[in-house]
């Protein structure tokens, strides 16, 4: 019998019942007294999720969901197959998971697609040359007393990735994000107040001077209606990961009819998730940077 080949698995837009983790270390990692936390996630087409659709029937949620794989698939698997560099590819808001936290001070409520495959975190922000259609008011930093520009001299600058530019007219750093399928965000970078609710019991972690886009102008591909943006958590330097300060993550996925114990996010300590019923497999070195890699032995 034939030895079965060995395939090589990129994992993004979580849709695989899985864990991950990652150690890194970051200079501008932020400093927590939190040693870990664990925060919510929520299916796209849960009836949590601002983005589900009631009238859908299972098989045609199932259609929907075999179609966003069959387009992620045939994108990174080009990507791949010329050794080019990756960004994580969008399918308008065919991220499977979404996450919500708040940004700035007062706390603006935001719910963004969580996304393995990229290391940038954006949001739409007034004032808007052009944003797309969002179920809740597009974040205004001119409301917010925590919200700082980062400047062309900042060491923060040159740490967004190849996006971000300087701008010395405006003495600004800027970003342009181009994904996979034509959708893009671009504007300023900055750094604010982000909050995060804990699954057990609702209390509140916040984390000063996160670094993220504020997207003025914004365009998801073949969507009327999409979360605020973006949440990266690769291996990147500006992935919410690395700007935590913790060394590991890790995600327990239910479906989206499980309301009662639903998904979770767990960042540090909590991270280590264990059971009778857990396995695992180590993650594999590719010469793509700071994406998540495993090895299938056969199918």
């Amino acid at each position: 019998m034939a030895k079965p080949l060995k395939t090589i698995i990129f994992i993004s837009y979580v849709t695989l019942f899985s864990s991950l983790s990652k150690c890194k270390s970051d200079p501008l990692a932020n400093t927590t007294t939190t040693k870990g936390f664990s925060t919510d996630l929520i299916h796209r087409d849960s009836p949590d999720s601002p983005l589900s659709d009631p009238s859908l029937s299972p098989w045609q949620r199932l259609a929907q969901a075999k179609q966003r794989s069959l387009a992620r698939a045939s994108i990174f698997t080009d990507r791949l197959m010329q050794r080019k560099s990756i960004e994580s590819t969008i399918n308008g808001v065919h991220g499977t998971y979404l996450i919500r936290f708040s940004i700035g001070t007062p706390p603006h409520h935001t719910i963004a697609v969580m996304d393995t495959g990229s290391e940038l975190i954006w949001t739409q922000c007034e004032p808007c040359t052009k944003c797309m259609k969002q179920l809740f008011p597009v974040f205004s930093p001119v409301s917010s007393t925590t919200y700082k520009d980062v400047r062309c001299d900042s060491p923060r600058c040159g740490t967004f990735g190849r996006a971000s530019v300087c701008d010395k007219r405006r003495e600004k750093c800027v970003y342009n994000v181009l994904y996979g399928d034509n959708s893009y965000s671009s504007g300023t970078v900055a750094t604010e107040t982000f909050t995060f609710a804990e699954s057990r019991g609702g209390a509140l972690h916040y984390f000063n001077n996160i670094q993220f886009g504020c997207g003025h102008d914004n365009y998801f591909h073949f969507a009327s209606t999409i979360p605020s943006g973006i949440v990266g958590l690769s291996g990147g330097k500006s992935s919410l990961l690395s700007q935590f300060g913790y060394d590991s993550f890790s995600y327990c996925l239910t479906t989206y009819e499980d309301r009662k114990k639903g998904s979770k996010l767990h960042f540090g300590e909590d991270a280590d998730v264990t059971g009778r019923t857990m396995v695992w497999t180590p993650m594999t070195e590719m010469n793509v940077p700071d994406l998540y890699f495993v090895t299938l032995e056969a199918i």
